[in-house]
């Protein structure tokens, strides 16, 4: 399952405004799920048609591959680069590595 929280970055305490649970195929490993995420949630604030998106997660592989310019011709790399194909349909958007622990929403509120 994969949880979606929308912020409101004009909210200063950066409250929640939307959420969405999204159901994901089964994954061989970790990497591969959390790829197949970083995918489902740029896809989705397409789909909603956000223009500004600030992306945070605690996979910090995923959110450096989602920065880079380089082809990742690894095994979640396709989908990866997917996402990054995806990404610039936004007008402007940011990559954030969160720690674990700062990943509160996703960890406690949903384990």
């Amino acid at each position: 399952m994969l949880l979606l929280f929308f912020r409101n970055s004009n909210d200063i305490d950066g409250r929640i405004v939307e959420s969405a649970a999204l159901k994901l195929p089964i994954a061989a490993n970790a990497a591969t799920a959390e790829a197949i995420a970083a995918f489902k949630a740029v896809e989705t604030t397409i789909d909603m048609r956000f223009s500004y998106v600030i992306f945070e997660g605690d996979a910090r592989v995923i959110m450096k591959e989602l920065i880079s310019k380089e082809e990742d011709f690894s095994e979640i790399g396709q989908i990866l680069d997917k996402a990054k194909s995806l990404l610039q349909q936004l007008a402007k958007f940011r990559i954030n590595h969160t720690r674990r622990e700062g990943n509160k929403a996703a960890h406690e509120q949903y384990s």
